[in-house]
């Protein structure tokens, strides 16, 4: 055996359990001598018949891998589904609530200085840097732990029961189920944002201008408060609570398609009455961040009447666009 050959059987042999190391070199230094007579014996020279051998015995960590019964990728198709189901559960969990945790810090630093507006860039950069920082970690401490736990041959029998087992409780929603389920979600997480906005507009403002004489200028109308604020959110919470009904009563029925249309109708002619008005929007807040000509405003105005009928008008039928599906 040459010194080439001796490598290969070294490197094949290395990581194989020492007991059974020795076997092992034996039997394979055996099969070699085996390949390597039979391609002398057709006229190969050493060296050429040599290398051919080695070469189609393949990678020796890849033999070694098979004589100790040791998987050679990180995550085996035995785990794989409960690694990618864990993964993508906790990324949706845990990294909008550290982005929403990073914009807060950034908010309310209290070595901050400026305006919230100035700093505004500053906070949604910080935020989604630590959202990316804690996918990465998120992700990789996962895969760490499946990694280990593909490797290590005494906890899969015993610490890993249940991990790896498939059960019909595991299967996915319908595109159907999953469309009305993110319905929901949508519906409330606009709740919970209408809610903490007004609050803040009401606390803090959202502009910092001249007009305001050194206060913040809110974007919402001072007359709102707090009735109009109160039938807004009230609306709102009842629309997110009829597309709960739907999705607990796993169909969308005509009263519930009527319930929603009804309560968007109401919302929508409220808000274009307080709109034409003059008391949806502060003027303050007109002034500060809509120095245009009073033509151009008008324009605006218009504008924006039109996409408040528009945004009701699409929710509407969506309710019964809904409720046509559903009844497929």
């Amino acid at each position: 055996m040459s010194e080439l050959i001796d490598r290969y059987v070294e490197a094949a042999t290395r990581s194989v359990p020492q007991a059974s190391r020795d076997d092992i070199a034996s039997e394979l230094r055996a099969s070699i001598a085996d390949q390597l007579d039979d391609r002398l014996a057709g006229g190969d020279p050493d060296a050429v018949a040599e290398r051919a051998v080695l070469t189609e015995l393949g990678d020796p960590e890849i033999l070694a891998a098979k004589y100790s019964d040791r998987p050679l990728h990180l995550i085996g198709p035995r785990y794989f589904a409960d690694w990618k189901r864990l993964l993508i559960l906790l990324l949706w969990i845990v990294v909008p609530f550290a982005a929403l945790g990073g914009a807060l810090s950034g908010a309310f630093a209290d070595g901050a200085t400026g305006d919230l507006g100035d700093r505004i860039g500053g906070i949604i950069g910080g935020a989604i840097g630590l959202a990316l920082s804690v996918a990465v970690h998120v992700a990789f401490w996962v895969t760490l732990v499946f990694a280990i736990l593909e490797r290590d041959a005494a906890i899969r029998p015993k610490r890993a029961k249940g991990i790896g087992t498939w059960n019909p409780d595991l299967l996915p929603l319908t595109a159907q189920r999953r469309e009305s389920l993110g319905d929901v979600v949508a519906s409330f997480v606009w709740l919970a944002l209408a809610t903490g906005f007004v609050f803040w507009d009401r606390a803090f403002g959202v502009v910092f201008g001249p007009v305001a004489e050194g206060r913040r200028i809110p974007f919402l109308h001072d007359d709102l408060w707090p009735w109009w604020i109160a039938v807004g959110l009230a609306l709102t919470a009842a629309s997110a609570l009829i597309g709960l009904l739907g999705y607990i009563r796993r169909r969308w029925t005509r009263g519930l398609a009527i319930a929603s249309a009804v309560v968007t109708a109401v919302g929508t002619i409220l808000a274009m009455i307080l709109f034409v008005q003059g008391r949806l929007i502060h003027p303050a807040f007109i002034e500060t961040v809509l120095p245009i000509p009073a033509t151009a405003l008008q324009v605006l105005t218009v504008f924006l009447g039109v996409v408040i009928v528009g945004i009701g008008v699409w929710s509407v039928w969506d309710a019964f666009r809904r409720l046509r599906v559903s009844a497929r």
